[in-house]
């Protein structure tokens, strides 16, 4: 029997985060092993390398206006260049916060240059090996007019990481922005609040209902907010 797909809220929150910032997202993003061997499998299921939980591209230009508003995003993501910006983002739960496995072993850079392909800023194999080494190594990588990032999202910022390159956002700094400058800039600007919209999840009716709750302190709806998550 196919189990019943279970959504994951920690990811959903860096989904809303990364869309919320004018990112074009690809979520739960597959690596296959095409070069399995499949000769004693049942099944003949081609198997997984890894698995990266976003991919996300936002383009250096990007902007919403309305009426008197402009929708405000979050400096520390955003880069302020005219780069094209492409991130493969993690989202750890509890004590995590340390790379990927794929991403601590030399090895393994086949995996990154499959995710460069999906990306599709080249064709040209030597380029994509030279960028795949570039982020195995630093986490970062600037080719052309792109900006490639690998960033963890994760309770605490693990230092020996983040000083070798891996970008950091913690879940209080995500829950932050949106209570205080996704929530209130429209509060702010005197244009009502980001309420519900009915083509939105549930889950992100559900943070911006307890973000535009006005009789609430910022940290009663950031505690209410993560224990919403953590439910």
């Amino acid at each position: 029997m196919q189990q019943k797909y279970k959504m994951n809220k920690s990811e959903e929150l860096v989904k809303a985060f990364l869309r919320l910032n004018g990112y074009f997202i690809v979520d739960n993003f597959i690596i296959h092993n095409g070069a399995a061997d499949l000769s004693n499998s049942r099944d003949k299921i081609i198997p997984q390398s890894t698995e990266t939980d976003l991919l996300g591209i936002r383009m250096p230009f990007q902007k919403e206006f309305t009426g008197k508003l402009d929708i405000a995003n979050y400096g520390s993501l955003v880069l302020d260049n005219d780069l094209i910006d492409l991130v493969i983002v993690e989202s750890k739960t509890g004590k995590e916060n340390k790379p990927n496995k794929t991403w601590k072993n030399p090895s393994k850079t086949d995996n990154i240059k499959y995710m460069l392909r999906f990306f599709g800023i080249t064709g040209d194999e030597n380029i994509i090996e030279e960028i795949a080494n570039q982020l195995i190594s630093n986490y970062t990588c600037t080719w052309d007019n792109y900006s490639i990032r690998y960033i963890i999202v994760s309770e605490n910022i693990n230092s020996h990481y983040s000083g070798k390159g891996v970008t950091y956002f913690t879940i209080d700094e995500i829950i932050n922005f949106i209570i205080t400058v996704r929530g209130e800039c429209w509060i702010n600007a005197n244009m009502g609040v980001a309420s519900h919209h009915q083509q939105w999840n549930p889950f992100l009716n559900e943070i911006f209902e307890i973000a535009n709750n006005q009789s609430s302190t910022q940290e009663e709806k950031q505690i209410r907010i993560k224990e919403y998550i953590e439910e």
